[in-house]
């Protein structure tokens, strides 16, 4: 690893009856893999936003590759090789995938936009990220999966020639196949030498992918660790201020049975059956495609149903739209939050 590509110094922000950052130093490497990692409302997002330029701090300094930055920007911090994949994707829905990948530089040719220039440079991201075939340029981005979305802004932000990317959440909509290539694309970069700023609750990504982890908590620096000095168990002590207990499992008493699915089927379920009882937990587990969130919806009245029957309490219930799901008590927590 090389010098410092960033170097945000002493830094201070607050909000109307929030410190949310204080007297924050945090340093990042030419082809760094750092983790940054806390609770929700340590202050990682804040110091995210004011690196890109979404906010401006109270006090403190930022050096970018050796330069001071008097106010940073979106646009400067761009322009200096900052970008960012954040959790809640940033993709506009109603244009296509090469739209998306290549707004705000846009190809032209004699004065106009060239289509055939945007295609060829959107699947020349696709192909960064392992995906060129997969997902069609000129598919409109609102009718892709979730997780191909989330393939999408990566391949975005990776399309910038970017020399600090920060990765915020990035596998939270992403399945086991699509992480894997997330982190091949992050290893590669690192060969780059691109430094790369990795945002996570799942510890165990950090130990697979980063060099070093920078905790912090209620916006304070607490400590910083190499992946080869520390563990899982160190960092939770850091994160929350004291030692977990590992087992959270609390014994439940099972009850009558709640819900069943016989035989469900519409334009992607194939004759499921479900059956869940009271006070239990069901996982729906498969690959993306495979009709876990197509179960879900159907259940739920989102989704119209061709056949099968869903008992509640053990009658035949006919849940034709979301509300009347709601009004016999059944809740949709969907994946696009």
């Amino acid at each position: 690893m090389g010098e410092y590509a960033v170097e945000m110094l002493e830094i201070n922000k607050s909000f109307p009856g929030v410190q949310a950052l204080k007297n924050v130093t945090f340093r990042l490497r030419e082809g760094e893999v750092k983790a940054l990692v806390g609770e929700n409302g340590a202050g990682k997002s804040t110091l995210i936003k004011i690196l890109t330029g979404a906010y401006t701090p109270d006090s403190g300094k930022i050096v970018v590759f050796g330069e001071e930055i008097e106010r940073m920007n979106p646009i400067l911090s761009e322009s200096l090789g900052i970008s960012a994949v954040y959790q809640n994707l940033v993709l506009a829905p109603h244009l296509t995938v090469a739209e998306n990948i290549v707004l705000g530089d846009e190809p032209s040719s004699l004065g106009f936009i060239s289509k055939s220039k945007m295609i060829e440079k959107a699947r020349e991201a696709l192909r960064r990220v392992g995906y060129e075939g997969i997902i069609d340029p000129r598919e409109r981005v609102g009718d892709l999966t979730v997780a191909h979305q989330g393939i999408v802004a990566i391949a975005r932000a990776l399309s910038r020639n970017a020399r600090i990317v920060i990765f915020d959440e990035p596998t939270a909509v992403l399945a086991r196949r699509e992480t894997e290539e997330l982190f091949r694309v992050i290893k590669e970069l690192k060969n780059q030498n691109v430094s790369v700023i990795y945002i996570s609750h799942r510890l165990e990504e950090i130990f697979q992918i980063c060099d070093n982890v920078y905790v912090l908590k209620d916006g304070e620096f607490v400590g910083e660790k190499s992946v080869k000095e520390t563990s899982i168990d160190e960092l939770i002590t850091m994160m929350v201020g004291r030692k977990v207990k590992k087992d959270f499992y609390v014994p439940r008493k099972i009850g009558e049975e709640v819900l069943r699915v016989e035989n469900l089927r519409n334009k992607r379920l194939r004759g499921c059956d479900l059956s869940l009882r009271e006070g239990e937990i069901v996982g729906l587990y498969g690959l993306v495609g495979s009709g876990r969130t197509e179960l879900a919806r159907a259940i739920f009245g989102a989704d119209p149903i061709d056949d099968g029957k869903i008992y509640l309490n053990g009658k035949v219930t006919y849940v034709k739209s979301s509300s009347s799901a709601i009004r016999k008590s059944l809740a949709l927590i969907p994946e696009d939050r």
